[in-house]
């Protein structure tokens, strides 16, 4: 099936679907009549992704029979303008370290740090000795560092890529 999957003909559906958008795709007549599974795979996979919406009727003879209507989503139409749409405007990211993955960046730092080698073994010993709660409150200051000193970064930033 996977060699069925084909990116241009992916995109030449929604490109067909948003052009009736807001009705509803008549396959067939959209489409054609198919002498392979290619449209019925391709739109099995852009409906599993959640860019276009098909109503899929199972009969006995074909758990995925080819739709007989399906319609782009708002994900599909803002895949298409490739601009992230309203979801990259009203979405919220939430960022998670666990304290393995901070425990981890701090000891890179440490280690790649100019410094008093004996200094920086002992910090190694005392960040490897700390519980999960003093690296997430260590964790917490770097973010409030880092974010009180963005002006200097940006700054460091645009000189960096000559502006």
């Amino acid at each position: 099936m996977g060699e069925l999957l084909d990116r241009g003909f992916q995109h030449h559906i929604l490109q067909e679907m948003a052009n009736d958008y807001p009705a509803a795709s008549r396959i067939k007549a959209t489409f054609g009549e198919q002498s392979d599974n290619m449209l019925k795979v391709n739109l099995a996979y852009l409906h599993e992704h959640g860019l276009i919406a098909c109503n899929w009727h199972p009969t006995l003879d074909d758990p995925y029979p080819l739709p007989t209507s399906g319609t782009i989503t708002a994900a599909g139409l803002d895949f298409l303008a490739d601009d992230g749409g309203l979801s990259s405007i009203l979405g919220v990211v939430t960022i998670r370290f666990d304290d393995e993955t901070l425990r981890a960046l701090l000891l890179e730092k440490i280690q790649n740090g100019d410094g008093d080698p004996d200094m920086k073994s002992q910090m190694i010993a005392a960040v490897k000795a700390m519980p999960a709660e003093a690296i997430k409150a260590v964790g917490e200051k770097a973010i409030s560092y880092g974010i009180s000193a963005a002006p200097a970064g940006l700054l460091a930033f645009k000189s960096f890529i000559g502006l």
